[in-house]
């Protein structure tokens, strides 16, 4: 006898076709083993096939109304595992670390960078320093010269002792030395504090009229060659006097060319400090220097002088050209503007 084999489908209404009666009352499927089937299917092998009137299908078998499946519930067993392992094989890992870290030697960090780091083998070798002779006039040329070789080498002198050493090492025989050996002899406090010595050795060196004496000389310094010579020997002087700035510009403009001091009229936007006056007036020098030159040159080629005035007041600054004193600044321009209006 012939059987069809069909798959079936809890999700379906158990509704048999209609041209197979064979299968108008199918029989529950459950506890069937599938794999243990003989090759011919006999229905009579198929548990609870015995003839009689239909049995009440049951949730679960064919012919029951389908029912909602439950879902799978998670077994979190394998994930559990896998971190367990995961953490073995990490803690193993730190503990090879940490073992290969205890082989290796230890190794000493480099030491903090110093703020003054020593001269290197290719540092610039400084010359000597002048020896003082105990002049007066050399006094201040020999503290500045100290002071620019002690800043040059800062490392060299970590301390005041150490520079206070350094400008007895540059005294002359005679009552220079002979000063700075009863200071050691007596261990005078001078010894440590670089400051404070060189406010003794001023007192004992310099000229006691120096203030007096430094006026006197800036009163006679006139310009004779160029401003930058003019203003080198200025400042010097002035180190030694306290002026306030309009004091120190008001006497720098005094000893001043007269042409240059006419050219400095013309200025309108007048700076209010020395060092603003420095690079105009030098400006100013300089094309005066080029336009003599200029005129001289003119001269000789022509073949004779200029005539002078009538009145014979010959002044240069009343012939110079508007393009010269353009050149010197922006300013003149503004003055000559108001001049001729």
């Amino acid at each position: 006898m012939a059987t069809t084999s069909v798959v079936p489908d809890y999700n379906l209404p158990a509704i048999p076709p209609s041209t197979n009666p064979d299968i108008y009352n199918p029989v529950p499927t459950y506890g069937i083993d599938y794999a243990h089937l003989p090759g011919t299917l006999d229905p009579a092998a198929i548990p609870g096939s015995i003839p009689g009137p239909n049995p009440v299908p049951v949730p679960g078998q064919i012919g029951s109304a389908p029912i909602a499946q439950a879902a799978p519930s998670t077994d979190f067993s394998g994930v559990i595992n896998m971190l367990a392992q995961n953490q073995s094989t990490l803690q193993a890992t730190i503990l090879d670390v940490m073992a290969e870290v205890a082989r290796r030697p230890v190794v000493q960090a480099a030491p903090p960078a110093l703020s003054n780091p020593p001269p290197r083998g290719n540092t610039i070798k400084l010359r000597n320093a002048r020896v003082f002779n105990g002049k007066h006039s050399k006094v201040t040329p020999f503290i500045s010269e100290i002071k620019r070789l002690i800043e040059f080498n800062a490392s060299s002198f970590p301390d005041d002792h150490t520079k206070v050493l350094f400008v007895g090492l540059n005294l002359k025989d005679g009552i220079p030395i002979e000063w700075f050996n009863h200071l050691e002899h007596s261990g005078s406090s001078l010894l440590w504090n670089f400051n404070n010595f060189l406010a003794a050795f001023r007192k004992k060196f310099a000229d006691p009229s120096l203030i007096t004496t430094a006026d006197q000389r800036l009163d006679q310094l006139k310009q004779t060659g160029s401003v930058h010579y003019y203003l080198t020997s200025f400042m010097e002087i002035a180190s030694h006097l306290d002026m306030t700035e309009q004091t120190k510009i008001s006497r720098f403009m005094k000893g001043l060319k007269p042409i240059v001091k006419d050219a400095l009229v013309m200025v309108v936007n007048r700076p209010t400090t020395l060092e603003e006056w420095e690079p105009l007036v030098i400006s100013i020098d300089t094309n005066l220097h080029q336009r003599e030159v200029e005129r001289r040159i003119e001269e000789k080629l022509s073949g004779g002088k200029k005539k002078k005035e009538k009145d014979g007041n010959y002044n240069t600054s009343n012939i110079w050209p508007r393009q010269l004193l353009l050149s010197f600044a922006p300013q003149f321009e503004t003055a000559l503007v108001a001049q001729n209006s």
